[in-house]
């Protein structure tokens, strides 16, 4: 494992038999990418990480945008108003605007967002049916929570939301990823027009891309 000036949480070098230095400066991708080389014996390769994700199961695309609104920390997460403004205008745009919940409690918040709209709540699914969900979508608008994260490995684009968390740390990498990041570390300085800008911008890629499909 990490060595205590590289770890997270020093005290857990303790129980290591072998400790490796990585920079803390690192993004986390890079830091685990150098952490295994080192703790395996091999050259870390020159290219970009490549998450190989195999659902196992066929990829159904659609007009489909996905909104990850919730996270662990209360100070991560984008207000009620925001997202229902954003909810608002997708539900015009996308034939299937999904909101996935991993808990009872986050079920009952992503309801509340949803109310008499046509989204729908995506809820005691499978982490692999959320993907398969995640991977079909033109978009995917997530707060920094895990899911994002599973967004960015599957190559959809992805608009990710920071307030107080690092990007450059812990955001993601992904070519069809952008961040969207408060410079003032407050989720409550991120407008819904700035993110309805860019859903606007994905809607036009995708008419001009795909002319078919409205």
């Amino acid at each position: 494992g990490y060595a205590m000036r590289s770890a997270r949480e020093p005290l857990a070098s303790l129980v290591y038999q072998r400790r490796h230095a990585v920079s803390k400066q690192w993004h986390a991708i890079s830091r685990n990418r150098q952490l295994f080389a080192n703790a395996l014996g091999y050259a870390l390769p020159p290219h970009s990480p490549d998450a190989g994700i195999d659902l196992g199961q066929p990829i159904q695309a659609g007009n489909r945008l996905v909104l990850i609104t919730q996270t662990s920390r209360a100070d991560k997460l984008w207000s009620e108003a925001a997202w229902r403004a954003v909810i608002g205008l997708a539900c015009q745009q996308f034939d299937e605007v999904v909101l996935p919940a991993g808990t009872p409690d986050e079920a009952a918040a992503v309801q509340s967002l949803i109310g008499n709209t046509s989204a729908r709540l995506i809820s005691e699914a499978t982490l692999t049916e959320v993907a398969l969900k995640v991977a079909g979508a033109r978009a995917v608008i997530s707060v920094d929570t895990g899911l994002g994260h599973v967004a960015d490995a599957l190559g959809v684009p992805l608009l990710a939301l920071y307030g107080p968390t690092a990007p450059g740390l812990v955001g993601p990498v992904g070519a069809r990823s952008e961040i969207l990041k408060s410079s003032v570390g407050r989720m409550d300085s991120i407008t819904p027009d700035e993110v309805i800008d860019w859903l606007n911008a994905i809607d036009r890629v995708s008419d001009e891309s795909h002319p078919g499909l409205s």
